[in-house]
């Protein structure tokens, strides 16, 4: 039992983001907006901030430019035409 407790909570951990993601899709849903990339614009910022990180070897430069990058690519859904035909 005591091998499962680190798995367990290492998942929590992992999955915690994706969660966060999915309550703010269904948000987004109930107000009809249908938004199917929210976790690829969250694994870009942080491949990006990972990178950054790396590059300049401070972890808070990396967070900070990840959650500008993930807040500056969530408005262009925005603006994106619909598609043809779309209601």
């Amino acid at each position: 039992m005591d091998a499962i407790a680190p798995l367990l909570a290492a998942t929590i951990n992992a999955v915690t983001p994706f969660l966060l993601a999915a309550s703010g899709l269904l948000i987004n849903e109930k107000s009809g907006v249908m938004n199917l990339g929210r976790e690829g614009w969250m694994q870009m910022a942080v491949i990006f901030g990972f990178a950054v990180a790396v590059q300049s070897g401070r972890p808070a430069v990396g967070f900070v430019l990840a959650a500008a990058l993930g807040t500056a690519v969530d408005p262009a859904f925005g603006w994106l035409p619909r598609w043809p035909g779309a209601t």
